[in-house]
């Protein structure tokens, strides 16, 4: 990816093309929504576990 970015002269620049041809992969929604559930169940862990440190 970063070598279709580059110029003949070396730099590297962002056009509308460039942007264009690179493939964003979205996950299934139902994968997502796992992710987001197993994050909240670990930020509640996390602050259980501060609560009884402090």
């Amino acid at each position: 990816m970063k070598d279709k970015l580059k110029t003949s002269a070396g730099q590297y620049t962002i056009n509308q093309t460039g942007i264009s041809e690179i493939e964003i992969v979205i996950p299934p929604i139902e994968l997502q929504k796992q992710f987001a559930n197993f994050v909240n169940q670990v930020d509640k862990l996390k602050f259980e576990i501060q609560g009884k440190l402090e």
